[in-house]
Parts: C-alpha cells; structure tokens; sequence
C-alpha cells in the first residue's frame, strides 16, 4: 500500500491502518488516526489519502428519514437545536424566528492572515475532512492551523446552503439585515499530523 507521504503515518501505526482500508469502499475511520482516510485503487496499486468531506458524508448518510413539508434536504436532514434562530429580510421588516438546525464548516487558516472556508455539512467529520484534505493541498509551512466551525442555521435554508455551500453562504450575508446562518460556538481547533512520514 501507498501512503500519501503528507498524512505523516507513524511507522508503527501504517500497518494496523492498512489492515482497516478496504480499496474501493471510499471513506474510514480509525481509531489510529485522527482524521478520515480512503484507500483507492489506483493502477493495481492501493493508494491511501485523507477522505474528502463529500466521502465522509456519503460514509454517514443513513437515509430513510420521512420528508418534510417545504424542506427538500439533500441527503439526511441536519439535526435540530432545539432552539429558534432570529433573522431579518432587512431593517424595515421584523424579525423572524425559526427553528434551527446545527451546520459544520472547515476552515484552513494561513500563516498570511487568509484562509478557506469549506461547503457546509451535517456532520462535524466530513468538515474535519474537508479541512484537513484542503490543508494537504497547501504548502505545510503556510498552514497556520485548521479548525470546524459550528453554525445555527434557520431549518428552511440549511438545504440550500448544503447544496450551494459559499454561494448561498454570501448571498445570505448580502440580502439580509440579520442573516439566517449564524455562529454558534467557538471554533474547534485541530492539530496536524506532525510524525515520520512513511511512503
């Protein structure tokens, strides 16, 4: 098996990790490792990668959740907070009050000040993945740290926001005095793999 040298596998954990991959059955977790894997065949030849945000949520999606009336969800619905939402079309309209629904986005922040922001998802995993997959990408010295983001999110626009992720994200920002996604927690900091690479 290939290691992608970036996801720095202790020597001594890659074999127990091996064990766990099944090629071709897309995202795993594992208690060896602190983030989301997936082993692919690549040219008869099995290759193991952090798991993308999309895998690990087609890894979770359980389905077979009865419809809601209006919310037309893509994939499972998000789960309730238990608590209402306040949001404002604009100052000269009153506020609204919703239930809300608890959304994940990662975050890549750089050592420049910039950074990434992530799709939304259901599942507090699939945006640790999204963000440690992304963070890969980048040159390793000018990743400053990633994290999740917790967002309550009014229930009628979670769907939308799940399937248009930063494009209804700004849009919601734009059109409204008080936006219907908004923060709910303080961020979870995650640390990087900083061990031997194997390969």
């Amino acid at each position: 098996m290939r290691i992608d040298p970036g996801l720095r596998i202790p020597a001594d954990t890659a074999d127990q990790i091996s064990a766990a991959a099944v090629p071709g059955n897309g995202a795993f977790l594992t208690d060896a490792y602190p983030f989301p894997l997936t082993a692919e065949l690549v040219n008869r030849e099995v290759r193991l990668r952090a798991a993308t945000g999309n895998e690990v949520t087609e890894l979770l999606t359980t389905g077979g959740f009865p419809p809601e009336p209006g919310v037309k969800w893509p994939g499972d619905p998000a789960l309730a907070l238990g608590r209402e939402v306040e949001w404002q079309i604009d100052e000269g309209n009153p506020p609204t009050r919703e239930d809300s629904c608890r959304l994940w986005s990662g975050e890549v922040l750089l050592c420049s000040g910039q950074g990434l922001a992530g799709p939304f998802y259901i599942h507090e995993m699939a945006a640790r993945a999204w963000a440690f997959s992304e963070a890969l990408k980048q040159v390793r010295e000018d990743v400053f740290e990633i994290q999740v983001v917790p967002y309550a999110c009014a229930r009628s626009f979670a769907p939308a926001l799940l399937r248009e992720g930063e494009v209804a994200y700004r849009g919601f920002c734009r059109r409204y005095a008080i936006s219907p996604i908004q923060a709910s927690g303080a961020p979870t900091v995650m640390t990087l793999p900083d061990t031997a690479v194997t390969g």
